[in-house]
């Protein structure tokens, strides 16, 4: 029975506990720019623009994507299809 009710507690605690609005701000912010900075960091490794161009693009889809699942994450017990049920 109290292992029921402290794993229920410890739920209720992450589904009450905010994620601080100015940490996800700042993530965003970083990743902006380092989205935007990227492809001149790679320019001067590479001779041509398609690899850069490749290299940018997958870097971006994989970190932007990584960002949209942690605002996902940032809210689980929801009402959309790939929530918790509460």
């Amino acid at each position: 029975g109290t292992d029921f009710i402290n794993a229920y507690h410890g739920v209720m605690k992450l589904f009450s506990t905010p994620y601080p609005f100015p940490f996800v701000q700042m993530t965003r912010t970083i990743l902006l720019v380092w989205v935007y900075t990227i492809p001149f960091a790679l320019a001067s490794d590479f001779d041509s623009i398609l690899p850069v161009v490749f290299v940018t693009f997958f870097v971006t889809y994989g970190f932007v994507g990584l960002e949209h699942v942690s605002n996902l994450l940032d809210n689980p017990f929801g009402d959309g299809p790939n929530d918790f049920d509460a």
